[in-house]
């Protein structure tokens, strides 16, 4: 997870327009597993900002929410699941590392609500099996992220409802790597299921408006120089949270009618200097026709 990452996806401005939503649709009518719902609490002091959550949640089917109507800076709910002892501290130092360096096999990211702006509410649907975690708000107010730890237990047996709509960071049978998957995007808004890929691989989502005729060779070259790119624009990008190749969670975009690159900034496991973007991730889309 490199500095970049956090840089672009969340510092360069999600703050606008992300709109990251619990689905409703879909599911098992009636008798379907309620989800177990949880407020993530961003308080804000100065500079400073503190989240909290229960510190016990039922596992299954959560449902989280963000709630920053009275924020002036954007706010996030990135979920991390520790095992084998390991500390909130310890994820954050790899997480927010400058430098490329290999993501450990005891940090599971498990989703959650993504950038949040000020004025906003955001919600996810995840599935979150039983463990120690932290939640942390990456969103990006400088200095140190705040976080907070908390246990899951049980299990509701809950399912993730079913969309009309799904993107998937997918394996491939070759090279590159991995490709986008799009199918039933469009214009306003877009309930979907994010399906990440890959025993040894992190996703998520950043979906830009793409200026003018940019070419993705361009965006490539621009993605990986040390400034930001000029040819997308991330102030009115849409993201989702990271997750776990294997793992799916549900979300919603609005998407104005355009052009889009949709783009994953993070490496498998044991490839920290190989981001998602060069191995397939980068992909444009026409939304509206």
């Amino acid at each position: 997870m490199k500095d970049r990452t956090r840089t672009y996806a969340r510092g360069l401005a999600l703050a606008g327009t992300v709109s990251l939503v619990a689905a409703g649709c879909g599911g098992g009518g009636d008798d379907a597993t309620k989800p177990t719902k949880v407020a993530v609490n961003v308080t804000e002091s100065g500079k400073q900002a503190t989240i909290e959550v229960p510190k016990e949640v039922e596992g299954g089917l959560v449902e989280l929410s963000l709630d920053n109507s009275a924020g002036k800076a954007p706010h996030a709910g990135q979920l991390i699941l520790l095992n084998d002892g390991h500390t909130a501290q310890e994820a954050i130092a790899i997480v927010g590392s400058e430098k490329p360096q290999p993501i450990p096999s005891w940090l599971r990211a498990e989703g959650g609500v993504g950038s949040t702006a000020p004025g906003e509410s955001n919600a996810a649907t995840v599935k979150l099996p039983e463990g120690h975690y932290a939640v942390i708000d990456d969103a990006g107010m400088g200095g140190p992220p705040p976080f907070t730890e908390f246990d899951v237990k049980g299990d509701n047996g809950g399912d993730l409802p079913e969309t009309d709509a799904s993107v998937t960071a997918a394996e491939t049978d070759g090279t590159p790597e991995y490709e986008w998957k799009v199918d039933g995007l469009k214009t306003g808004e877009n309930t979907f299921t994010f399906n990440s890929e890959g025993d040894n691989a992190l996703h998520h989502i950043v979906a830009a408006p793409i200026k003018g005729d940019a070419t993705l060779d361009q965006i490539k070259t621009e993605l990986e120089s040390d400034g930001p790119p000029k040819s997308i624009d991330f102030e009115n990008s849409v993201d989702a949270s990271v997750i776990d190749g294997g793992e799916s969670q549900v979300v919603k975009f609005n998407l104005q009618a355009g052009r889009y690159a949709f783009v994953c900034f993070l490496p498998d496991r044991d490839k920290p200097d190989e981001p998602h973007f060069t191995e397939g991730l980068l992909k444009d889309f026409t939304i509206g026709g």
